[in-house]
């Protein structure tokens, strides 16, 4: 937690983020990390991203992957910056 200048009644807090996801393609992993980035409050900012591939998806896994069933084939890690400000009469409830 960062109390700005001394004239400021605003609290700015900031919380660091590691998130490990497992998926079938790439896009899957960016579109939860967009979703996160605009469904939460204040300011999040993507600092870290490492994407794997687990394995070489063949015909069968493609067609499994399409009947609702398969194995992951991607996995990634995310580190996120998370700023959201508080006023301080809310902040003293942390």
């Amino acid at each position: 937690m960062t109390r700005q200048a001394e004239n400021s009644s605003v609290i700015m807090n900031k919380s660091r983020i590691s998130i490990t996801l497992h998926g079938f393609l790439d896009t899957d992993l960016r579109d939860f990390s967009d979703s996160v980035r605009h469904s939460l409050p204040g300011h999040i900012s993507l600092r870290e991203i490492r994407i794997d591939r687990l394995a070489t998806p063949t015909r069968d896994q493609l067609a499994s992957i399409s009947r609702g069933g398969g194995e992951d084939l991607v996995r990634a890690t995310l580190v996120l910056q998370w700023r959201v400000t508080q006023l301080p009469d809310k902040a003293a409830g942390l």
